[in-house]
């Protein structure tokens, strides 16, 4: 096909009858000005409009950018740069900020400015900032070892040894050595000294050899070690706190030992020390504080806690400053601190939880009940606060003399997923207590992925499912609890009489009950069980041997009815219609477990129809 000339072009033009055609062919500005209006028209939509999709398709919530935010971006990170470059440090930091915020996928900024973070050392002033890029960072990149390392490293530096050991728990790979000495590090910070010391036997030689690692031993050492090591160890922290690469953190790591030591004065010289060099936070303080009261000194740790000036970092230490307040008898001080901090805090249950103990603790239902309400304000979509909320509102009620109220209040706790909280299990054994079993079964069922290991919210399940006739939850509460405790007498029997009340498993049901009544012979309920699984294997007559053996008189009325209900069902599988009728009349269905009494009324109405029945 032949190209059009610009003959051919200029006859296509003067061919046609249009004026705006032929402007813009003869008039080279108006043609220039016209393209440029087409352009801004076009490309402003494209460059403001959040079109691209820069999140994977797995990802929520969806991001989508402009190319505006993009050049923003380029930007922001290129004054950053310049900024640091030349020691300005804070503004640095927010310009790194804004650049992630208009360009939030980009790994290598998020990792830059972790690194930033770190050499910035401010870190009362930008926590809050490490915090939230690692944790954004580890989500947008999967949680990758190297980043995690990075996180760990930022994590350490400003001092969030619990986000460490919480980041640490979650991840499935193999520790690195730098992620072992993050979680040694994390673990002696966090005062969990035992598992220190566990796990410190199992490190390997390249990360005990650490000089920094070494020096959290020779601390473990020093304030619980043996008696014969104690001197030499608190010796060498000592030197090491004189001078050196290490003396600032032997300043810290005495901070524990002296602590542990009941020495208030080593400790109080250490924390003049990193207060001085401004490496000091408020937590160090308020375990000086705690040890003063162990002293004796109180005071003393009373001036120095009311003069304190620094605000929390976050909603834990703030529950941190109200708890040392109670110990120290200032519970009204506690109180309105920590209303101080609660829209700060809001989504942190620590900060509620321990405004409603003291409300609670000084009878104060009608603040109670106000703050209750005022939570639902303030937590915003947080689910299993406004179920906390509600559960305070109700009990408040109930102290008030409102119980129609409080119940509401109750029932309105399944409206809301009390997943990832804490309070859980305190909020179901309270309704227990109050005796809303059906409230309390509901809470326990939302709870269960956080306590499933736990015998106490077993047991609970027990007792709520025990006043509902709930064989489903009875099962499943005997059984975990028999998973927990295999080798407790009153686990094996409990689950057994459960599969014996439902009729089901029959081979494991004789073999837990053999195992009981032989590891506790004197006790009568092992042979009951046992007679029972027989018979529901259709071996009678064992049964009614084994029975024979079992003294009535002393039994406790849930066994003594247990016994009837055997022998009944011996008497009736024997035909022996008469004698079953009379084992029939002494059982009181209220002791009977729900599938007990199903086979009791099963076997009533088979006698009322038998030949020569009585009734």
């Amino acid at each position: 096909m032949r190209i059009p000339s610009r003959d051919d072009l200029y006859q296509f033009v003067v061919d046609r009858e249009i004026p705006l055609l032929r402007l813009l062919y003869f008039s080279p500005w108006l043609r220039v000005f016209f393209v440029l209006v087409v352009g801004l028209v076009i490309g402003v939509p494209l460059s403001v409009g959040k079109l691209w999709r820069v999140t994977p398709d797995d990802f929520s919530p969806e991001i989508k950018v402009s190319l505006l935010d993009k050049l923003q971006s380029w930007a922001l990170y290129r004054s950053a740069k310049s900024a640091r470059a030349v020691g300005e440090h804070e503004k640095a930091v927010h310009a790194w900020r804004s650049a992630i915020a208009n360009d939030p996928m980009s790994v290598e900024k998020c990792r830059e400015f972790l690194r930033l973070l770190v050499d910035v050392d401010q870190r009362r002033q930008f926590h809050r900032s490490a915090i939230q890029n690692a944790y954004w960072l580890l989500r947008i990149n999967q949680t990758n070892r190297v980043d995690l390392e990075a996180v760990t490293q930022t994590f350490s530096h400003y001092e969030f040894e619990g986000q460490t050991l919480e980041l640490l728990a979650r991840y499935e790979g193999p520790l690195s050595p730098r992620l072992k000495q993050a979680r040694i590090r994390a673990l002696f910070l966090q005062g969990r000294i035992g598992e220190f010391a566990q796990q410190w036997e199992e490190l390997d030689e390249t990360v005990i050899m650490d000089p920094e690692m070494r020096l959290f031993h020779v601390a473990y050492l020093a304030g619980w070690g043996e008696p014969s090591e104690v001197g030499e160890n608190l010796a060498q922290l000592h030197e090491t706190m004189q001078g050196g690469e290490n003396q600032d953190l032997a300043h810290r790591l005495n901070l524990f030992v002296s602590f542990t030591r009941l020495d208030a004065d080593g400790y109080r010289d250490s924390l003049a020390f990193l207060e001085s060099r401004n490496l000091d936070r408020s937590p160090f303080h308020i375990n000086y504080w705690k040890l003063l009261g162990e002293l004796d000194r109180q005071d003393e740790a009373i001036e120095l806690a009311t003069r304190y000036p620094i605000p929390p970092r976050s909603a834990s230490e703030a529950t941190q400053f109200a708890e040392i307040y109670i110990q120290l008898g200032l519970r009204d001080l506690a109180f309105r601190f920590l209303q101080r901090y609660a829209t700060d805090y809001a989504s942190y249950e620590g900060v509620w939880y321990t405004q409603a103990e003291i409300l609670i603790a000084e009878e104060r239902w009608d603040d109670l009940f106000f703050m209750a309400v005022r939570m639902r304000d303030e937590v915003g979509g947080q689910e299993h606060l406004a179920a906390y909320s509600f559960y305070l509102e109700g009990r408040a009620e109930m102290e008030r003399g409102r119980p129609a109220a409080g119940q509401a209040a109750f029932r309105s706790i399944k409206q809301h997923s009390l997943v990832g909280s804490r309070v859980g299990l305190h909020i179901a054994s309270k309704l227990i207590e109050w005796e809303f079993f059906e409230e309390a079964r509901d809470v326990l069922v939302d709870v269960q992925d956080r306590y499933r290991d736990m015998i106490v919210y077993w047991e609970l399940l027990f007792t709520a499912g025990n006043k509902l006739a709930s064989s489903r939850d009875l099962l499943a509460a005997t059984e975990n609890i028999y998973r927990l405790r295999p080798n407790d007498f009153a686990a094996q029997n409990n689950f057994a009489a459960m599969l014996l009340s439902l009729r089901i498993r029959p081979d494991q049901a004789i073999s837990l009950t053999f195992r009981a009544m032989n590891q506790d012979q004197g006790n009568p309920s092992g042979v009951i069980n046992h007679a029972h699984s027989l018979l529901l294997n259709q071996r009678v007559e064992e049964a009614a041997t084994l029975l024979s053996s079992v003294n009535e008189k002393p039994l406790i009325q849930p066994l003594k009815h247990g016994y009837y209900l055997a022998w009944l069902e011996i008497e009736f599988l024997r035909g022996n219609f008469d004698e079953a009728a009379v084992y029939r009349d002494r059982v009181d269905q209220a002791y009977l477990l729900p599938g007990d009494r199903e086979r009791y009324l099963e076997i009533q109405r088979a006698l009322e129809q038998a030949p020569g029945s009585q009734g």
